[in-house]
């Protein structure tokens, strides 16, 4: 980024001009982990679009069926570039388990650009969502996040004009997923696995349903690095992160006896300096879903407080804010519910509440 400062803003002739139009990191194969502050890969340095991609098409094959589970999606909450208090994915394998997959092929293979899926498939509801991912699949079985995408079926034609699915009727549909550059190394296997929701990510449906998939294929963006341009030099990151795990919470948990899956988080709460004072904010949240009727709730709470040594007069003041929100997801209405209370020291200068009841919409 210096050097096309130095180029165009600056007016400094640096060469920049003749570089490649686009550099990227190719991720190799490695074991997820939520904390990781380096992942193994290798710098690419090419002109995009690029005539070293090529389409390779594999088919999903067979007609299989699904009985959704809505709490699909645990693993791969809430994605933060690898920094907390949210993390990256976690190993895939409990959702695949509840997910319909293919093993397609083997590396070593590398991609770049955006996968692609197009599937042909039948819903028992009239309303229903597609979640499609690609993951990378080590020969112990450990399964790391690549791509994903998630469609709801009912605005598959058309984002704004939702409507009803017919149960039993085929629709077709084409996903493509999340911008990638990967490399399966020799042993590992690329996955590609479907399901009926990426809960919490996305809501889950309003009902229990099936979902069968009648044929698909996925179309992966191979790249060959054979003749591309070399890539610049780069440092290398750090060997481990040097975060503060103060005030962070990650959790999954789920009710075996009542069938209601949760995950939690919050951060924060902890005082920094500020300007003439010192500050602090606090954030936490927890959804859960009922694995028999698909009921959710999502609750969230945010607070801050301001202290000032000095209001002008000589005199400290602190000022704190708190605000929460509660959503219940039924099979036809999402009911929100939203509380905001002000205060100057202990004393309550503000507070307001809204109630609102939102149609699903074929949501």
């Amino acid at each position: 980024m210096v050097r096309w400062w130095d180029r165009w803003l600056r007016g400094i002739d640096d060469g920049s001009d003749a570089d490649p139009t686009c550099t990227w990191f190719a991720i190799e194969s490695h074991a997820p982990a939520p904390d990781l502050d380096t992942v193994p890969g290798v710098w690419r340095a090419d002109t995009w679009p690029t005539e070293r991609t090529s389409w390779s098409t594999y088919p999903l094959e067979g007609v299989r069926s699904l009985d959704v589970r809505p709490d699909v999606g645990m693993a791969a909450w809430i994605s933060c570039a690898g920094h907390l208090p949210y993390g990256l994915p976690l190993d895939q394998q409990n959702d695949e388990r509840a997910s319909l997959t293919w093993d397609v092929a083997e590396g070593p293979l590398e991609i770049a650009g955006m996968p692609r899926v197009a599937l042909t498939l039948t819903s028992s509801e009239p309303v229903a969502n597609v979640s499609v991912k690609l993951s990378d699949v080590a020969p112990d079985g450990v399964s790391t996040l690549v791509a994903r995408w998630t469609q709801n079926l009912n605005r598959a034609a058309d984002l704004g004009s939702p409507v009803a699915l017919v149960p039993g009727e085929p629709i077709e549909v084409v996903l493509d997923l999340e911008a990638s550059a990967w490399r399966w190394l020799p042993g590992h296997v690329v996955r590609v696995s479907v399901a009926g929701t990426d809960w919490p990510n996305t809501a889950a449906p309003p009902r229990p349903l099936t979902l069968t998939v009648l044929r698909g294929e996925v179309l992966l963006p191979v790249y060959d690095p054979t003749g591309a341009p070399a890539s610049r030099d780069f440092e290398p990151g750090a060997s481990s992160g040097a975060e503060d795990l103060a005030g962070i919470e990650c959790a999954y948990a789920r009710d075996v006896v009542r069938r209601i899956s949760s995950a939690k988080v919050a951060s924060g709460g902890e005082f920094y300096d500020t300007p003439h004072g010192r500050s602090k904010e606090r954030y936490e949240g927890e959804v859960t879903v009922s694995t028999l009727t698909f009921e959710q709730t999502a609750h969230a709470r945010t607070s801050m407080t301001l202290e000032m040594v000095d209001d002008g007069e000589g005199n400290p003041v602190t000022v704190s804010s708190d605000s929460s929100m509660s959503v219940t997801a039924t099979s036809s209405h999402f009911e929100v519910a939203i509380d905001l209370v002000c205060r100057e020291g202990d004393r309550i200068v503000g507070s307001r509440e809204w109630l609102r009841s939102v149609p699903r919409d074929w949501a």
